[in-house]
């Protein structure tokens, strides 16, 4: 195909053909030559055989592919949640890290990039009693919890580029209201700015973040939310029955106990998984090292984009609650109170992209000055009460 020459039917036809062919061939050139010939027909029916090339493991394939496909529309949208439920599952964990970093960019999954969240983002947790804890935790016994409300939470921690937005905005990080009533150790650290992201991929987990920054981004994005697409449609009728009883509902950091719920009950089974995808470690189903002396067949030495582990769900939804980062909690570490004022350290939960197996196990504890910037930690939201309603029978 020649830029600028019009291609006829009978050419665009031989084009096709030939193309399809290289899309499952072993060489790396081949599926290159077949991407960028079907990119330039303009034409629907290059729509299938760019589908599996959008989930190529190689940089320029995917570009390619997932460049063109998105320029169709809700047509090649499709097509590409297709290919990442099929395809890329097939991938091996290096395979889809790589891929991550190659559309860091232009990852089209919602709720990756900015604040539109889908269909799909938000996923539901119903009330009700659980069982929380482990026999293996001093600090984490196994017990029965109750959640008095149902909640939502973010399918994925919350990205560099979400971050950044934050950030940027002229009513952002920068704006004192965000940080009101948090401790003096947070006002400190908003005056003397956010810390660099380590790992910078726009669609990896925002790392070397503290509660304080946490908690302030919460702030802003809930003024945001008249400004976006409501989540009623994704979170369901339960939403709207809550808010419509008064009962009211923001964006927040998640207690321990709702993030627990969500990341081990199985409200079918009425089960709790000892990892969010059920008992026992799965090799491959989290980014972490796997191992205590780091050699792990999958250590990646690195975060991932978020959501490449599908095997990895918990039993609601949401990808990433084991490994990749630690994730903030709201509520103080040693006593469990909700106290955005005070210096108390906070939980963090799920294990790292560089911790064993034993610490990305769903009742793993771990806790950290609120003013703690590193690049194992980041956080995720809920959608959940304002007022806190959570009981406990020991």
């Amino acid at each position: 195909v020649q830029d600028g020459k019009v291609v006829d039917g009978e050419t665009r036809w031989v084009i096709e053909s030939k193309s399809i062919a290289l899309v499952r061939s072993d060489r790396v050139s081949d599926r290159r030559a077949a991407a960028q010939a079907l990119a330039k027909l303009n034409s629907e029916r290059v729509i299938a055989p760019l589908a599996p090339l959008c989930v190529d493991v190689d940089e320029g394939v995917c570009q390619t592919a997932l460049t063109t496909l998105l320029a169709f529309g809700e047509a090649g949208q499709q097509a590409f949640k297709w290919a990442f439920r099929t395809e890329f599952s097939k991938r091996s964990p290096p395979q889809r890290a790589e891929w991550g970093r190659a559309v860091a960019r232009i990852d089209p999954r919602p709720g990756v990039l900015d604040f539109n969240w889908g269909e799909d983002y938000w996923c539901p947790v119903p009330k009700g009693e659980f069982q929380m804890g482990s026999d293996q935790d001093s600090d984490n016994p196994k017990r029965i919890e109750k959640l008095d409300y149902d909640f939502w939470i973010a399918r994925y921690p919350i990205t560099y580029a979400q971050f950044q937005l934050f950030l940027n905005a002229p009513d952002g990080y920068r704006n004192p209201k965000w940080w009101k009533g948090l401790h003096e150790d947070g006002i400190q650290q908003q005056q003397k700015g956010a810390q660099e992201q380590r790992f910078k991929f726009w669609n990896h987990p925002r790392e070397n973040v503290s509660w304080y920054d946490a908690v302030a981004f919460c702030q802003w994005l809930n003024a945001l939310t008249p400004h976006l697409p409501s989540p009623n449609k994704a979170v369901g009728r339960g939403h709207r029955a809550a808010v419509a009883g008064g009962e009211g509902y923001l964006i927040r950091l998640p207690l321990e106990t709702e993030w627990e719920k969500a990341a081990s009950w199985d409200a079918k089974t009425k089960k709790t998984r000892e990892y969010p995808w059920g008992d026992g470690y799965q090799a491959g189903f989290a980014n972490i090292s796997e191992t205590f002396n780091k050699v792990g067949p999958h250590y990646l030495k690195t975060t991932t984009a978020v959501g490449i582990y599908p095997q990895g769900a918990s039993p609601c939804g949401a990808l990433d609650m084991s490994g990749n980062v630690w994730e903030w909690c709201l509520n103080e570490d040693e006593n469990g109170q909700v106290n955005s004022g005070s210096i108390e350290w906070r939980g963090l939960r799920g294990g790292s992209w560089d911790n064993p197996a034993s610490r990305a196990r769903v009742a793993s504890r771990n806790n950290a000055n609120p003013s703690r910037r590193d690049d194992l930690r980041g956080f995720r939201v809920v959608w959940a009460p304002v007022s806190l309603g959570v009981s406990s029978d020991h």
